[in-house]
């Protein structure tokens, strides 16, 4: 051992350097989100390792707001150099990396977007055309008709979307026509059920879905009320009676 240690001095010296691995590299998230940033440490593990946050410049920022836009928390340590710690509910982008001591890892980008929201939801209710019923418009999602009613919806989105549909109770999907920030589609009264209008745009992300209520009342037998006449009558059979 001691001639080893004549030939390779530095051997069994622990090592001089950190080491930071960051997962994940930049992530991109709805506003509102929470996110878990991991760290994995090797070489000279450290026992303690913070995660740096740096929101992004204003263009009114002044030189000592730089220090007021960094955030620095302490990353929860486990076993074999491993860290991580949880960013809650985002509301802006930010720069982030770990750090101890003098080391240190690459700045990522944690990019807060807002997802796509619909308004201006309007229904438009087409009864069957025998009732000869007049057509209902309805603000809003809540729909009150007929069996055999034809159901028109129409919104906006506030963001370009790739994907509009109706989500049924029970797992069905209606696909909605996209027109610009305008989608549409309609749909038959069978049956009493919510729904909720859907909508996701490049990036991947959906609104936060409103469930509506569709009420289907249904079409009653006809019915006739004698008025006139509503005593018992004798006749002979040749006589004329108004009803």
């Amino acid at each position: 051992k001691t001639f080893s240690l004549l030939l390779h001095p530095l051997k069994d010296l622990p090592p001089a350097e950190t080491a930071l691995e960051v997962t994940p590299k930049g992530i991109r998230v709805a506003r509102g989100s929470s996110v878990t940033i991991h760290a994995t440490a090797s070489g000279n593990i450290p026992k303690s390792l913070d995660l740096i946050l740096q929101a992004a410049p204003r263009a009114s920022d002044q030189p000592q707001d730089a220090a007021a836009r960094v955030e620095t928390i302490r990353m929860d340590g486990f076993d074999n150099g491993k860290f991580s710690t949880t960013v809650r509910e985002l509301e802006k982008t930010v720069q982030y990396r770990v750090a101890t001591g003098p080391f240190a890892s690459p700045w990522y980008t944690l990019e807060v977007v807002d997802p796509p929201e619909i308004g201006n939801l309007r229904a438009a209710l087409y009864p069957p055309h025998y009732t000869g019923l007049a057509v209902q418009t309805f603000p809003g999602g809540n729909i009150d008709g007929i069996k055999g009613s034809t159901i028109t919806l129409e919104a906006v989105t506030t963001k370009d979307v790739v994907k509009a549909f109706l989500a049924f109770e029970g797992g069905r999907e209606l696909p909605l026509k996209i027109d610009g920030r305008k989608i549409s589609g309609n749909f038959v009264l069978f049956q009493s059920q919510k729904y909720q209008v859907d909508v996701e745009h490049a990036f991947g992300f959906r609104n936060a879905g409103i469930a509506y209520e569709v009420v289907v009342r249904p079409d009653g037998f006809p019915t006739v009320d004698l008025l006139s006449p509503t005593e018992d009558l004798e006749v002979n059979g040749d006589e004329v009676l108004t009803l």
